[in-house]
């Protein structure tokens, strides 16, 4: 019996020492993860803005929004020269595998300008983690409200689906309808 206490004690205190470690490195990197996290945000927030010109980035405002079955979570409004504004909208639509972080752009006319997928690394990869290639996401440049998805030939405002990954496809395509419906609300119409 004696020793079954001095192995839980020497197992207690192996447990302790380890999640102490852990806890202290974890507290010790939290300000660099938020940095990585905010400069990722950052430049995607550039990227998918860059289509449009003139656009003064220390106009840039964000709103955080948070709205019943919708994937947006903050909208960034930033101001044109010619007084016209371009909006960089962040989503997390579900996938196959989980979250997909991106971040669309919509400009003032309701028409997509780029999108950027800042994490698909939850999705299958060689499938899923497809709809952060360039070939499917140049779709959506140019499109309007409610895009629609074809499996074969898309027409008007749908774009195709990725082969074998339908399901993270359509994540895709919803974090954009999302991003234009706050677009839409942001903008009062």
């Amino acid at each position: 019996m004696r020793d079954y206490v001095r192995l839980g004690g020497i197992l207690f205190i192996i447990t302790a020492s380890v999640a102490l470690v852990l806890s202290i490195g974890n507290h010790a990197t939290k300000e660099r993860q938020k940095a990585l996290t905010d400069e990722t945000a950052n430049k995607a927030r550039l990227e998918v803005i860059s289509s449009a010109e003139d656009v003064l980035e220390d106009t840039a405002e964000t709103m955080e929004y948070s709205k019943e079955g919708s994937s947006v979570k903050s909208v960034t409004s930033y101001k044109k020269s010619d007084g016209s504004h371009i909006y960089a909208v962040f989503c997390t639509p579900k996938g196959y595998g989980g979250e997909i972080s991106m971040m669309v752009g919509v400009d003032d006319k309701l028409t997509v300008t780029d999108i950027s997928i800042t994490d698909s690394t939850k999705e299958t990869p060689g499938l899923g983690s497809r709809v952060g290639d360039t070939a499917f996401l140049s779709q959506f440049a140019g499109k309007g409200k409610n895009i629609g998805i074809n499996k074969n030939q898309p027409e008007g405002n749908e774009i195709q689906a990725v082969t074998g990954a339908t399901i993270s496809s359509k994540a895709v395509v919803k974090g954009t309808n999302d991003a234009i419906d706050a677009v839409e609300e942001v903008m009062g119409r």
